[in-house]
This record gives structure tokens, sequence and C-alpha cells, in this order.
């Protein structure tokens, strides 16, 4: 057991620290602030303390006697590393309490752009090629979020690193792979900047940069490489048309056809015609067959069916016939 010097030494020792520990509250308990705004936090205490104030880079208030409350103001912060300290000071000095506010300054970006890294002219359906976002002048970078789209569909969101945990603002960018296809030519792609600065702070509206318009080079390609057409002593339209980029050019066999993508006539015989569409990158071939309307082949396809059937049939039937006759000898 302790000797009652020491013990009375010890209860003191506790009452006093049990008295200033967790006593001092800070409203809010944290700030989310941007770059010039005003700044106020309130610290308050349920102990009468000896001194109290503020220490700060910013704002600082001188240590205050008879106080269980004090505010810090700061009229425009422009110290991006600042750290508001409140203490108090029991009659003890060697219990000096303090606790710091945690706050966050933020700058949105001063611009946001895409681009297409290694200035590609032309984007070709199938390789892969790399978007690049750049974010200009933003803090804290740490913070930052970029989401990337594909007209309304978002693709990635992107936390941005930073090797320094700076508070001053930086410039930083986000990359995007992308492989695309021919149902992308003309597709809109956008990246946007977004502060994510907790439940705290007022979150700023993501800063978007201006669309990327791509223009995807590719090959004719025919959904359908063979079309039959009936000829009924009318105009026949052979359409090759086909999508390319850049547009395609034709060519027909026989070769005494116009290198055109649609032909109309009345004079065209039985039999195929093939059309071949081409560019730089490719090209690919239909075959429009003409045959009769009417045509004998169905007619009599039809007939042989009809006869195989029927002789089927008679044949059926006189093995009926017959089995009942020989049947009816024996008895």
């Amino acid at each position: 057991m302790f000797s009652p010097p020491f013990r009375l030494a010890y209860l003191s020792t506790y009452f006093i620290l049990s008295a200033v520990s967790g006593s001092l509250v800070l409203t809010p308990p944290r700030l989310v602030l941007e770059y010039g705004a005003p700044a106020s936090a309130n610290c308050s205490t349920d102990i009468i303390p000896k001194m109290m104030g503020w220490e700060a880079s910013q704002g600082s208030v001188d240590p205050t006697s008879g106080v269980q409350q004090l505010t810090w103001t700061v009229k425009s912060i422009t110290e991006w590393d600042i750290k508001p300290l409140c203490f108090i000071i029991v009659d003890d000095p060697r219990f000096q309490q303090k606790t710091f506010l945690p706050v966050t300054i933020y700058k949105i970006p001063d611009k946001v752009s895409i681009s297409l890294l290694n200035d590609t002219r032309l984007i070709i359906e199938g390789e892969i090629y790399w978007l690049q976002c750049d974010i200009q002048n933003v803090a804290p970078v740490q913070n930052v979020i970029v989401n990337w789209y594909k007209e309304q569909t978002l693709l990635k969101r992107d936390n941005v690193t930073s090797e320094e945990n700076t508070k001053e603002p930086q410039n930083k960018t986000s990359k995007l792979q992308i492989r695309p296809n021919r149902t992308d030519d003309g597709a809109q792609y956008r990246c946007e900047a977004e502060l994510e600065l907790g439940a705290e702070g007022l979150q700023p509206p993501p800063r978007p940069a201006e669309p990327l318009i791509i223009s995807v080079a590719y090959m004719p390609q025919f959904q359908n490489h063979t079309e039959i057409l009936l000829d009924s002593g009318e105009m026949i339209t052979l359409n090759c048309t086909v999508k390319a980029n850049p547009p395609a050019v034709y060519n027909w066999i026989p070769a005494h056809l116009k290198p055109r993508p649609v032909i109309t006539s009345s004079s065209l015989g039985l039999g195929n015609y093939t059309c071949t569409a081409s560019n730089q990158y490719g090209n690919d071939t239909k075959v429009f067959t003409i045959r009769k309307k009417g045509s004998r082949v169905v007619f009599w396809s039809i007939l042989g069916s009809c006869l195989v059937l029927l002789l089927g049939l008679i044949a059926g039937y006189v093995g009926y016939v017959w089995l009942k006759i020989s049947s009816n000898s024996v008895i």
C-alpha cells in the first residue's frame, strides 16, 4: 500500500489529469475551406482553466484567463498548411492540454483538359491508344478523383496519387487506355476533376474538360455477303453501300458496270454480280445473284417431291393388297 503522503500526491495528480483529460471540445471538429475564405472555430472546456488560448500561423489568440471558451477567427485563409491549436493551462503548468483543429484548404483546378497522347492525328480500329487528362493548379492533390466518360457512360474513377504530401496546389495528370472500334467513330470522351473533401465541407462541383471527339478509321465490312434477287422483268437494284472511314471505293464484276455503290437497271441478266468495297485499311466483297421469278428449278423441285410422295403411297398400297391376297390363298 502507498504511504499517506505519497497517496495524497497520487490522488491529486489523478484528479488534475481527470479534470483536464477529454475536456477540450472543438466546434466544428474539422474545417474544410476554400483558399481565401474566412474561418472560425470555437474551443470550449468544462473546467475553469488558469489560461486558455489559440496558437496558429494566422489568427492566434493570446492566452486569456477566466474563460471556458474561446473563438479562433480568420478573415481570409492564406496559409496552406495551417494547424490551429487550442490549449488550456491549469494551476499546475505541467498539465497543459492542447488539441489541434484539422483544417483542409482546397482550391478547384484552374483548368482541366483532355488530349490524345503523342498528338496522334489518326485512330485506327482495333489499336491501343492513351487519353490524358491534365489538371492544373489544384489542391489538395491527394483528394482529387478523375472521372472518365464515354458519352454518358462512366468508364473509370482514378485516384490521383502524389509522391509529395503537399498542401499547396499542384498540376496532375490521369490516363485512360482505349481500343476503339467502328462504333466509336464520332464518340465523345471526357474527363472531370472532382475534389472529395469529406462530409464536413461543402463539396465543390466537378471541373469538366471540353469533350474530345474521336474519328476512327476502319475498313468496309458487310453484314451479309450474299443477296438473292428475283427478276420480274422490271428494274433491279444492286445496293452495295457499306460504312467505312474513309469512304469506300466500289468495283464490280462484270467490269462493264460503273464503279459506284448502287446499280439500278432493267437490263441486268441472270447470274452473279460481285461488288468489292475497299479503302486503304482493307476490303470486303458481296455477291448478288439474280434469278428468274417463278423459276422452273423451283417448279420441278416441288413437282419431284410430290411424285416421290405419290409413288411411296402407291407402293405401300400395292404391298398391302399383295399381302392380303397371299393370306387368303393360304387359307
